[in-house]
């Protein structure tokens, strides 16, 4: 399919990239694979970003499962995750945007007091 442009419907669904992968997890493997999958697919966003590339990990794309099996041959018992996009960063300014980041100390839970039980359902 293609735009008015003459672009690929696809590139545009991928933020003009000009390379997609799809991460796929072994449908009986159940939560561990999807674990395995994640610290995967971390590893290469980090790995592809020390080699100049960006990405965008795409959750939603798991939602696509009928058009990528239309164009692979993907076993019936894999189960799609996630698509990553990759290519070169565009200097659009949402690229610079950064939220910065939390304090470590924010993100910890709190010890409990000295012999303070915590009770089932309380707020930390």
């Amino acid at each position: 399919m293609r735009h008015a442009t003459g672009k690929c419907a696809a590139t545009s669904f991928f933020f003009g990239a000009p390379t997609v992968t799809f991460i796929f997890v072994h449908a009986g493997l159940r939560g561990c694979a999807v674990l395995d999958a994640g610290i995967y697919l971390q590893t290469r966003l980090l790995a592809a970003r020390s080699h100049g590339l960006a990405t965008l990990a795409q959750g939603a794309l798991a939602t696509w499962d009928g058009p990528v099996r239309a164009e692979f041959v993907i076993p019936r018992h894999y189960k799609l995750i996630c698509g990553v996009s990759i290519g070169y960063a565009s200097d659009h300014p949402v690229n610079q945007y950064n939220p910065g980041r939390r304090a470590a100390q924010g993100l910890l839970i709190p010890p409990l007091a000295a012999g303070q039980a915590l009770q089932s359902g309380a707020n930390l």
